[in-house]
């Protein structure tokens, strides 16, 4: 059994991960989306197969520490979502859809949200520095704030 090892260069780290492919569909790229994320969300399918790391948004973000990435493979995601750390959280565009509510709860300071299509969102007052970027939403709230949503940044 042929071993792949990694080494990757994330945020002045060494990071090093082995995966013994069983043939089929292991391919060098599932090791090394395994290497760059923490925690990969995807379908069961993609969960049994070992390429995702999760099938649900909130428990790949609660599994992370501060500074950590999620990445949301395309797919439909039902559920109601509240980081309320410092995470980074990455879909691959507009098939990455979370059908549901995404909150920014008090306390979810300078996470960053690219690349995903939202029904709605919240930014709780105490969530400050926070980037979404390359999103599609169609329901953004502010939850009770007027128009003095600070420390967010909408491109």
């Amino acid at each position: 059994m042929k071993v792949v090892k990694i080494n990757k260069y994330l945020a002045g780290k060494k990071l090093q991960q082995s995966v013994a492919p069983t043939g089929g569909n292991d391919t060098l790229a599932q090791a090394r989306l395994g290497a760059m994320y923490k925690c990969i969300v995807g379908s069961s399918a993609q969960y049994q197969a070992g390429i995702a790391t999760h099938t649900s948004v909130q428990s790949a973000i609660n599994a992370c520490n501060n500074g950590e990435t999620v990445l949301i493979l395309p797919g439909t995601y039902t559920e109601t979502i509240s980081v309320s750390n410092r995470v980074n959280i990455q879909g691959m565009g507009y098939d990455s859809y979370i059908n549901g509510t995404f909150t920014f709860a008090s306390g979810a300071s300078f996470c960053s949200l690219t690349r995903i299509r939202v029904s709605q969102f919240i930014f709780s007052a105490g969530a400050n520095g926070n980037l979404v970027s390359g999103f599609w939403s169609t329901n953004p709230t502010d939850s009770g704030l007027g128009n003095n949503i600070t420390g967010v940044n909408i491109t």
